[in-house]
């Protein structure tokens, strides 16, 4: 599944008390909201939103969020939704910071995760205990009577701040188990396609008594269909070729190669590189 396009939205949420106001002098009537649809190739659309609190609130703004999706959506054409880690890993280079902007479309690559797999996102996620859960209402600004009025029923902030820790604890928990199983899935497709394209290189040493010029000569020559894309670097142009000993009966013949690598940077779960593979 790849990206196709990326469309915004903006909606106005007005307040159902009129308007929220905090210290400061600062007050807000209307929810600014930002609804980003991302679409595919497989013809499943995921939905995320991203609804700051006004810019004097947080360091978040709905302009500002509108903004930095028009600059991510184009360098994430052609990318994997579902490769959730490696969706983040490329907003991430593509802009410092703002998390606020990349949670709409991170958002939105969850559903069609959900989508795809037939699953609940809180399934996905770890799974969700419990039928429903208690609402966090603020108190807007106003009058000692007015404000007492609205604290009849509520949660005091300790408690509030003890269940958002658990939850952000086992949010953290659940996408680490998550990210660890998509690299598991890459590792096991990139010792395959190395098995492959080493079975293939000895079938033509076997057959023809030297070894190939290159990758490209296995499928030509048809020992492969095709040169496998790295499933860690995303990219055919990045596998590592070993060149093979020269004959000394022969020294002006190309030795061709005797092994391939994965140019891939980095270190596998079981610790060992994967230019070493």
């Amino acid at each position: 599944m790849r990206i196709t396009g990326i469309r915004m939205f903006q909606v106005d949420l007005p307040l159902h008390e009129g308007s929220y106001k905090w210290s400061g002098g600062n007050s807000v009537s209307v929810f600014d909201s930002t609804v980003v649809a991302v679409d595919t190739d497989a013809g499943i659309t995921g939905w995320g939103e991203v609804c700051p609190l006004g810019p004097a609130y947080l360091p978040a703004y709905a302009r500002g969020a509108r903004t930095g999706i028009a600059e991510l959506a184009p360098q994430l054409l052609g990318v994997d939704p579902l490769a959730l880690g490696l969706l983040n890993e490329r907003m991430d280079r593509a802009m410092r910071g703002h998390p606020y902007v990349k949670s709409a479309i991170d958002m939105a690559c969850w559903d069609l995760l959900g989508k795809a797999s037939g699953l609940p996102v809180a399934t996905l996620m770890g799974g969700h205990v419990g039928d429903d859960f208690a609402l966090y209402r603020a108190i807007s600004q106003d009058t000692p009577d007015a404000m007492r009025m609205r604290t009849d029923k509520g949660f005091t902030l300790i408690e509030l701040l003890i269940v958002l820790s658990l939850i952000s604890i086992l949010a953290a928990m659940a996408v680490v188990q998550y990210r660890n199983g998509v690299r598991h899935a890459q590792e096991s497709v990139l010792r395959t396609d190395l098995f492959r394209m080493r079975d293939a290189i000895d079938q033509y040493y076997a057959d023809k008594n030297k070894y190939p010029s290159s990758l490209d000569t296995l499928v030509s020559d048809g020992y492969m269909r095709k040169v496998p894309e790295d499933p860690l670097t995303h990219t055919t142009d990045s596998w590592q070729t070993v060149p093979a000993e020269p004959d000394p009966s022969n020294p002006t013949a190309e030795p061709g190669i005797y092994d391939v690598k994965s140019g891939a940077e980095g270190t596998a779960l079981d610790g060992s590189n994967y230019v070493d593979w």
